[in-house]
């Protein structure tokens, strides 16, 4: 049998350097990135009051070197580069025909001659070859000879430009909107309710199948407002620990985010500022290494308001994490909740209170700054949106940009 010729030193085209095949693969990345660091940068230097920190001005020196260098590698080298990029261009055009002649083929095989089958499939096999042995000039010829064959052949099924967007760009718009119906969405934190293990601007992943999967449409009306059926709750219901997202059971129409400290048949005690669970103290040990401190955000006036705390080290069922009290209180505050007008679920004197089937008491780790579970009563299962996952964005006061958050999973 003979031996498979391999290309001549002729048909093999020099190889661009790697740092020219980078910019020419990634060139429209790079300069997004850089320009929305830079922007973003720009933007937060002109709203913020002196003294500006420094890893702010390192962000935006970041930007702008990655869009300087960006263009100055794409000048330098546009030769290479422009290679680079053609070459791409050429092997994604060779996978779109590739598979554009599979489907042609298999979809309208009796409308056509055995010659024409023939020839396609040599076509195709012509333009295989030469993208596996990357040679270039071969494959610039394979995809017009293949183009050409299937406009003679298959015009009356080739798809359009406008149709392949079209279908690409409603493909990828049904894609984000199952995920975030099911799968994953993003919320904002507009409050200090979770200070310090979410901060005011941090903007967060929610996991919304681990706890069942919730139809983003409602079938029916129940005392909560419109109920969403969920669908698996039993494999996984939610633990203690847990930061989750839920309807608020007051409002529907609103989302908090609080942490579970009990979930069903657990007795829920406040004595003294530390919280009992079935008769047991929570691990609950003061911070006194460092000043706790933070800046927090008033909804209704938009102003930015500087705090001192008590901090604590809090642990449940193995979740370590970090709760904050006002200087000198204490968040034995059963009383203040036979006092809320909604709803009145805890009769007069009762100093203990049993979580119901199906229900989850939830508290916010800011703890006397958070409306919870303590003045409003449980959360049900069905109102659970999901469990928050990390942290993919922060900015507020007064660092402006928090990149140090960004990338952090919440515990």
């Amino acid at each position: 049998m003979a031996k498979k010729q391999a290309p001549s030193s002729a048909q093999i085209e020099p190889e661009p350097r790697l740092i020219a095949r980078f910019v020419g693969e990634q060139f429209g990345t790079l300069l997004v990135v850089g320009i929305v660091m830079t922007a973003v940068g720009l933007w937060e230097i002109w709203n913020k009051v002196p003294p500006i920190s420094l890893a702010l001005y390192a962000w935006t020196g970041v930007g702008a070197a990655i869009c300087a260098a960006t263009w100055g590698l794409r000048y330098l080298l546009a030769e290479e580069v422009d290679t680079a990029q053609q070459r791409v261009r050429s092997l994604k055009e060779a996978k779109l025909l590739l598979k554009e002649t599979r489907r042609g083929l298999r979809r309208e095989k009796r409308r056509l001659k055995p010659v024409q089958v023939e020839d396609l499939q040599a076509a195709a096999a012509a333009l295989t070859a030469a993208r596996d042995e990357r040679n270039w000039s071969a494959l610039r010829d394979a995809l017009t000879a293949l183009d050409r064959k299937l406009d003679d052949y298959l015009s009356f099924a080739r798809k359009s430009t406008a149709r392949e967007y079209t279908e690409s760009i409603a493909v990828a718009v049904a894609i984000a909107l199952l995920l975030r119906a099911f799968v994953v969405e993003a919320f904002k934190i507009p409050s200090g309710s979770m200070i310090p293990t979410l901060q005011v601007g941090d903007h967060i992943f929610v996991n919304k199948f681990i706890y069942g999967i919730r139809l983003p449409w409602p079938l029916d009306e129940t005392e909560f407002g419109k109920k969403h059926q969920k669908f698996f709750m039993d494999i996984r219901k939610p633990k203690r620990g847990e930061v989750i997202v839920f309807k608020y059971p007051v409002e529907p129409d609103k989302d908090f985010i609080k942490r579970i400290v009990a979930v069903e048949g657990d007795t829920v005690e406040l004595r003294d500022d530390v919280l009992y669970i079935n008769g047991k103290a929570t691990a609950h040990q003061k911070i006194d290494s460092t000043p706790c401190e933070y800046e927090d955000y008033e909804e209704l006036s938009g102003a930015w308001h500087h705090r001192r705390c008590d901090a604590y080290r809090d642990v449940i069922d193995g979740h370590a994490f970090t709760t904050i009290s006002d200087p000198g209180a204490t968040t034995d505050s059963w009383p203040q909740m036979r006092k809320h007008p909604y709803p009145a679920w805890l009769p007069p004197g009762l100093t203990k209170f049993t979580v119901p089937r199906d229900n989850v008491f939830v508290m916010g780790d800011n703890r006397d700054n958070s409306h919870d579970s303590r003045f409003w009563g449980t959360v049900p299962l069905e109102l659970i949106k999901g469990k928050a996952m990390i942290i993919w964005w922060s900015a507020g006061e007064p660092e402006g940009i928090r990149i140090k958050r960004m990338g952090q999973l919440i515990e």
